[in-house]
């Protein structure tokens, strides 16, 4: 009888860590550092694990780029209310 014997050695069947996955999904010039909701779905489409979207967003909180961004928008959501504002007198 023939022993069965796995052809994927454990060095070939690595899987990255999720530090590495978040960073991947998220950093890359092709992510283009798009949020929470937009990295999330981009990690479901290959993988999966029971806080997915809790590392996430602690991931997207702790980025310098998006914390900036945030900022920014918000700043520029805030004068754009006061244009209008302004416009409808």
């Amino acid at each position: 009888m023939r022993a069965w014997r796995d052809k994927c050695s454990p060095q070939e069947a690595t899987v990255p860590t999720r530090a590495k996955l978040l960073y991947l999904a998220h950093e890359i010039p092709s992510a283009g550092n798009l949020g929470v909701t937009k990295t999330k779905d981009r990690l479901l489409r290959h993988f999966y694990w029971p806080s997915i979207s809790r590392d996430t967003r602690n991931f997207s909180c702790e980025c310098d780029i998006c914390q900036r961004l945030r900022k920014v928008n918000s700043w520029l959501s805030v004068f754009g209310a006061m244009q209008m504002a302004q416009k409808r007198k």
